[in-house]
C-alpha cells in the first residue's frame, strides 16, 4: 500500500522550542507565540498567532489583527492571484535551482519584452500595467518581441479569461493581439520536443483602438475542444501603430498639443505634400521644406501608442483543495504501489493508471482510492482529467464509479460513515453485446476526458473514489485495462467547519502549577471555540533532513546518512537540515475540551515545565466562523513538585448506600506546603448525607515509611484541629500547615454513590495562595494498590433505578402547620443524563391531579419532593385516597435497571 504524507516541518514549533530550552528573554519569547509574566501567559497579538501551527501558509487559517479564524474556501476565483503559492508547493523543473520559499510570481513569467512588468497584470490592480519596450529593430516582426507567457502553477479548468487595458487617458489597448492557452503537454506530432502546444482562444482580426475589456468564455466548449484545460496562458501582440498612436492635430494646433506631452509620449511629426489628385502623401521634413507653399500639405502631430495591459484574469471553478494535501499532512492511499502524487502535481503529462473492466462483465468488485484531505471542508465540486494520450497499452475507461465523502464519523464497527454524492454509470446506455471499445468511443478525439461533478454541500475530511474492477477470479494482468488519471481536483465553499491550531511549546520558567485558562472569542450563532491542553517536562532534540526541493530525506542518523551521501550530492545543491524538539517521556495526552471561556480549570497534569495549548474552531454553517481573539493561562507556585492520588475502593457494590472511602495523596518535595484539601466526587455521588459528615472525616499525614509500618494502626499520624465543611457536591478540609517531612496524606471520608461513577477530583493549596494544585492519578503509597481515582458502580442485571422510597400514608393539608405536606423521598441510582425525577398524583378514576418534578444535570442522587395537597390549578384536592407514581420522566438508556418507577397510595384528610 502506498501512502503519501509529509513530516511536520513546523517553523513556529522549531523556533519556540529553541527559545524555551535556551532560556532567552521574555521579549524574544513574546515574538514566538506568547507573552509571559510572573503568573500568566498571554496570547493576544498577531505575531503570537503567527507562531502557532498549522500556520497560515497551509490555507486553513486566517491570521490578522483581530486574531485567528478559519480561512474561507471560495468558488469562481481568479487563478493568477495565487500562482506563487502553487509553484512553491510543487516547483516545476525549470525552478529546480530555487528553494520553495525563494519562488516569486516573476518566476512564473517568460516574456519577449519587459518581463518584470508582466507581474503588474497579475496583481488585481487597475493602476499598474505591462507595457512592452519599444521594438529593438524596425525590421523585426513585433510579435517576436511583444509577448509573454504566464505559468498558472497548476492545471486550471478555465471558465473565462479577461483582459483589461489601462483606462482612457492612461494607455492604449493592443491594436492586434492573440490569446493562447496550453495544458502543458507537447504537440501530438512532437511528443519528445520539450515544447508545449498552445491553442488560440482569441485572435483579433480587425484593429482595435477603443475596446478596453475583453472576456473570453471557455465554459461551453465542444467535447473535442480541451482549450479550457490551462496551465499556461500566452498573450502575443501582432500589430501596433507605434509612433502613430493618436493624431493630436495639424500645424500650430497639433504642435501645441505635441509640446504639452512628456517626451516619452511624443510620437511622429509627419510632413505631407499634396498630390495632383488632391491626396496627401507623407514626405520627409527636408523634402517638405523644398516644396512650393501651395504644394506643402499639413504637418501632422501624433502621440506615441502606449499599449498597456492592466490586468489578465483567468477565472476557474474556485480554490482547489487537493493540491495542498501533503502540506496539510493529509494522504492518498491505494492498495498498489503507485506515485499517487501524480494525481495532484498540477500537470497532465504525469498520470496514474487505475485498472478498469469490460462494461458487460458480471464478476466485479470495488476498488478504492482513499484521500485524507488533512482538514475538514464544505465540498460541492469534483473534477477528474483523464489523459488517454499518455495511456498506451490496454487503455480503458471507468464504467461505473461513486464519489463518497465522510466527516470522520464512525460506524459501530469503527469504520467511517460514507455519503455518496455522485454515482456514475457509463454503461447504462450500452447493450449486452457492447465492448470496451464502445465505451472508449466516448473519449474525445483530443485524448483528454474531463469529468465534472457538482453536488450539494457536504462536510467532509475524507473522500474515496470507488470504481468497479474485475474480481480476483476473473482478472489477469495480461487482460487488465488501465485508465490514465492525470489530475483530480476538489472544490468547496465557505469557512472550514473545523480547524485545529496548536501553540508552540510554552516554557513556564520552571515547574509551575497550572490553574485556569480563559479566552476571548467572537462566536456568532452556530460557531464555537474550545481549548485543550497538554503538559510535560522534557523536549528531545532531533534533526530533519530535506533536499533543496523540499523532498524529505529522513531524520536522525538515518536521515544524515542519506543527506551526506555522495549519491544525494549528485542531484542537489542546497540541502536543508532543521532542528526540531519532540515531546519527551511522561507528556500527557490532550485534555478534554474546555468550554467555559470565562475561566476553565486546567485538567492537564501539573505542575509541569512546558505547556501546549490547542484551539478548536467550529462552525455549523459555511457562511459563518468564529474568531479566537486571545488566550490567558494562569499559573502559580506549586505546593509540591508533584501530587498523585489513589482512592479505595474503586468498585462499589452497594449503590445508594453510604460507605467509607480512603484517599491517599503522595506528596513529592513540598515547597510552599499546604493547609487545605478539597475533594469533588463524580456526578451522582454525595459526600455525607447529613450534618454528621464532619464527625466521620479523618485526616492523616506522615512519611511513606510510617504509613507502611503502621498499616493497622495509624492513629499516631492523625492530624488534629481539622475543620470540615461539607457542601454535598464537595468537601473542604482545613488543617494546620503541612510542609517538610510529609510524603503521604490520607483522608477518610463517607460517601454515597448513586450513579455509575466517575473520577474523584482532589486539590491541595496553601490558604494564603490563590490557586489550587490538582492531584493527578498515580501510585501514592504502597499501602494502596488501586492507582486510580475512579469510583465505579459494580452492578448486576436487574438493579432497580429507584431505591429507599419513603412516603407518608396520610397527611392533612388544612393550613394548621401540622402535617400540611406530604414528603416523598427516594434515591435514583445508575441513571445518567438529565431526566427529571417526578411525583405524579392520580385520583382513583385515573385522572392526573398533579405532577411535581425536579430536574438536575445528572439524574442520580437523593430526592425529597413535597406535595401541598393542591392540584395543577392550585386548588385543594377533595379528601380521599390517591395513587402516587414516583420515578423518571423517560426511560434511561445505558443502564441495566429493571424498574424506573414505583407506585404508592396516600390518603388526604381534613
Amino acid at each position: 500500500m502506498r501512502r503519501l504524507h509529509a513530516p511536520n516541518r513546523s517553523r513556529g514549533t522549531i523556533a519556540l522550542i529553541a527559545v524555551a530550552l535556551l532560556g532567552l528573554n521574555s521579549e524574544v519569547e513574546a515574538q514566538r507565540g506568547y507573552s509571559p509574566s510572573a503568573n500568566q501567559i498571554d496570547v493576544n497579538l498577531q505575531r503570537h498567532w503567527e507562531a502557532w501551527e498549522p500556520g497560515e501558509e497551509l490555507g486553513t487559517i486566517r491570521i490578522d489583527a483581530d486574531g485567528v479564524s478559519p480561512s474561507r474556501l471560495r468558488r469562481n476565483t481568479n487563478a493568477v492571484l495565487d500562482i506563487e503559492t502553487f509553484l512553491r508547493i510543487r516547483p516545476p523543473e525549470y525552478l529546480a535551482d530555487k528553494a520553495p520559499g525563494q519562488i516569486v510570481k516573476l518566476d512564473a513569467i517568460e516574456a519577449g519584452s519587459n518581463r518584470a512588468g508582466v507581474v503588474d497584470v497579475l496583481d488585481g490592480l487597475m493602476t499598474t500595467w505591462w507595457e512592452p519596450d519599444p521594438p529593438s529593430s524596425d525590421d523585426l516582426d513585433i510579435a517576436s518581441q511583444w509577448w509573454f507567457v504566464v505559468d498558472l502553477g497548476r492545471i486550471v479548468l478555465i471558465d473565462r479569461i479577461v483582459l483589461r487595458f489601462a483606462p482612457e487617458g492612461q494607455g492604449d489597448p493592443f491594436l492586434l493581439f492573440d490569446v493562447l492557452v496550453s495544458d502543458g503537454q507537447p504537440p501530438s506530432a512532437a511528443l519528445r520536443s520539450g515544447a508545449v502546444e498552445f491553442q488560440p482562444v482569441l485572435q483579433m482580426l480587425q484593429p482595435n483602438k477603443t475596446q478596453r475589456e475583453f472576456e473570453i468564455d471557455l465554459s461551453n466548449l465542444e467535447r473535442d475542444d480541451n482549450k479550457s484545460l490551462g496551465r499556461f496562458v500566452q498573450v502575443v501582440i501582432r500589430g501596433s501603430d507605434l509612433d502613430r498612436g493618436q493624431l493630436l492635430g495639424v500645424d500650430e494646433a497639433g504642435a501645441s498639443a505635441f509640446a504639452e506631452l512628456d517626451r516619452d509620449d511624443q510620437g511622429l511629426i509627419e510632413h505631407t505634400k499634396e498630390l495632383p489628385d488632391g491626396r496627401l502623401a507623407a514626405v520627409s521634413e527636408a523634402v517638405w521644406l523644398e516644396l512650393e507653399e501651395s504644394r506643402q500639405g499639413p504637418v501632422r502631430y501624433y502621440r506615441r501608442e502606449r499599449p498597456r495591459l492592466a490586468e489578465l484574469e483567468v477565472w476557474g471553478p474556485g480554490e482547489e483543495l487537493i493540491h495542498g494535501i501533503v502540506e496539510r499532512e493529509g494522504s492518498v492511499t491505494w492498495q498498489r504501489e503507485i506515485a499517487v502524487d501524480r494525481l495532484f502535481d498540477g500537470g497532465l503529462s504525469t498520470v496514474v493508471f487505475l485498472p478498469v473492466l469490460e462494461p458487460v462483465m458480471e464478476e466485479v468488485e470495488d476498488d478504492v482510492l482513499f484521500f485524507d484531505l488533512g482538514s475538514r471542508y464544505w465540498i460541492d465540486g469534483y473534477r477528474m482529467v483523464q489523459n488517454f494520450r499518455a495511456g498506451g497499452g490496454h487503455v480503458g475507461s471507468f464504467s461505473r464509479y461513486n464519489l463518497e465523502f465522510s466527516d470522520g464519523a464512525r460506524q459501530a464497527d469503527g469504520s467511517f460513515k460514507w455519503t455518496a454524492m455522485a454515482t456514475v454509470d457509463h454503461t447504462s446506455n450500452l447493450s449486452v453485446d457492447s465492448s470496451l471499445e464502445d465505451l472508449i468511443r466516448n473519449v474525445p478525439s483530443s485524448g483528454m476526458l474531463l469529468e465534472t461533478h457538482e453536488f450539494d454541500l457536504v462536510k467532509a475530511r475524507f473522500f474515496r473514489f470507488v470504481w468497479e474492477v474485475l474480481s480476483g477470479e476473473t482478472s489477469s494482468q495480461s487482460s487488465e485495462r488501465l485508465n490514465p488519471i492525470a489530475e483530480v481536483q476538489m472544490f468547496g465553499t465557505g469557512f472550514h467547519p473545523e480547524v485545529v491550531v496548536q501553540s508552540p511549546p510554552i516554557e513556564l520558567s520552571g515547574s509551575r502549577n497550572l490553574t485556569r485558562i480563559e479566552w476571548e472569542a467572537d462566536t456568532p450563532p452556530g460557531t464555537d471555540v474550545l481549548l485543550r491542553t497538554k503538559t510535560g517536562n522534557v523536549l528531545i532534540p532531533d534533526t530533519l533532513y530535506f533536499r533543496d526541493d523540499g523532498f524529505y530525506l529522513g531524520r536522525g542518523k538515518e536521515g544524515a546518512d542519506v543527506f551526506y551521501s555522495r549519491l544525494n550530492r549528485s542531484f542537489t545543491k542546497n540541502e536543508d537540515k532543521r532542528a526540531i524538539f519532540e515531546e519527551g517521556p511522561e507528556w500527557s495526552s490532550w485534555s478534554v475540551p474546555y468550554r467555559d471561556r470565562g475561566g476553565s480549570v486546567i485538567t492537564s497534569p501539573s505542575p509541569r515545565r512546558i505547556l501546549k495549548v490547542e484551539a478548536i474552531l467550529l462552525t455549523d454553517t459555511p457562511a459563518t466562523c468564529a474568531t479566537l481573539e486571545s488566550i490567558k493561562v494562569h499559573f502559580g507556585r506549586p505546593v509540591a513538585t508533584q501530587l498523585v492520588g489513589e482512592v479505595d475502593p474503586t468498585r462499589v457494590e452497594n449503590v445508594g448506600t453510604e460507605r467509607d472511602y480512603i484517599l491517599h495523596i503522595g506528596v513529592e518535595r513540598p515547597d510552599l506546603g499546604f493547609d487545605e484539601l478539597v475533594i469533588r466526587p463524580p456526578s451522582g455521588m454525595v459526600l455525607g448525607e447529613d450534618e454528621s459528615v464532619a464527625d466521620k472525616v479523618r485526616l492523616y499525614a506522615g512519611r511513606a515509611s510510617q504509613f507502611a509500618s503502621s498499616a493497622d494502626d495509624i492513629s499516631d499520624l492523625q492530624v488534629s484541629d481539622v475543620d470540615v465543611v461539607a457542601f454535598g457536591d464537595s468537601l473542604l478540609v482545613r488543617f494546620p500547615l503541612l510542609r517538610s517531612g510529609i510524603e503521604v496524606v490520607r483522608l477518610d471520608f463517607p460517601g454515597t454513590l448513586y450513579s455509575s461513577g466517575g473520577e474523584l477530583d482532589a486539590s491541595l493549596r496553601k490558604s494564603d495562595e490563590v490557586f489550587w494544585q490538582r492531584v493527578d492519578v498515580g501510585d501514592a503509597t504502597e499501602v494502596s494498590e488501586t492507582n486510580s481515582l475512579l469510583v465505579i458502580a459494580k452492578t448486576t442485571g436487574g438493579k432497580d433505578l429507584l431505591q429507599a422510597v419513603t412516603s407518608p400514608a396520610l397527611f392533612t393539608p388544612n393550613g394548621d402547620d401540622v402535617n400540611d405536606e406530604a414528603l416523598f423521598e427516594f434515591a435514583v441510582v445508575l441513571a445518567g443524563g438529565s431526566s427529571a425525577a417526578q411525583v405524579e398524583i392520580f385520583d382513583l378514576g385515573g385522572r392526573l391531579v398533579r405532577r411535581l418534578e425536579e430536574r438536575r444535570d445528572v439524574s442520580a442522587g437523593r430526592y425529597a419532593i413535597a406535595w401541598d395537597g393542591t392540584d395543577d390549578n392550585g386548588q385543594l384536592v377533595p379528601p380521599g385516597v390517591y395513587a402516587v407514581r414516583l420515578g423518571l420522566d423517560a426511560p434511561t438508556d445505558g443502564t441495566d435497571g429493571k424498574r424506573s418507577h414505583v407506585a404508592r397510595t396516600i390518603a388526604v384528610a381534613y
